[in-house]
């Protein structure tokens, strides 16, 4: 039983202790300034950006990636982007991008 427990224990933390030099960086508000198109499918967003940290919309699509600088990209979605929107951390419009 002790083996047991000892090899879960080994394989989690082999797992969980990746470099964080193989982690991908987020994207930048630059990479969504330049590569962000109105027409372009959730699935061409996860593809590009990866996925959002999450959807805080309701009805209507709202999916937020968070950005290093503590802004965030809040993209309003439902079968194809209505607006795109570069927010500081209160939510607070800094530059509307679609």
């Amino acid at each position: 039983m002790k083996t047991l427990f000892f090899v879960l224990g080994l394989v989690l933390f082999t797992a969980c202790s990746a470099p964080i030099s193989d982690l991908e960086p987020p994207p930048t508000y630059a990479d969504f300034a330049a590569q962000l198109k109105p027409e372009m499918t959730y699935d061409d967003l996860v593809a590009i950006f990866g996925p959002p940290a999450r959807d805080i919309g309701s009805g209507l699509h709202i999916y937020v990636y968070p950005l290093a600088d503590l802004t965030e990209i809040r993209i309003g979605y439902a079968g194809k982007i209505f607006y795109a929107k570069h927010v500081d951390k209160d939510g607070n419009l800094i530059k509307q991008l679609l």
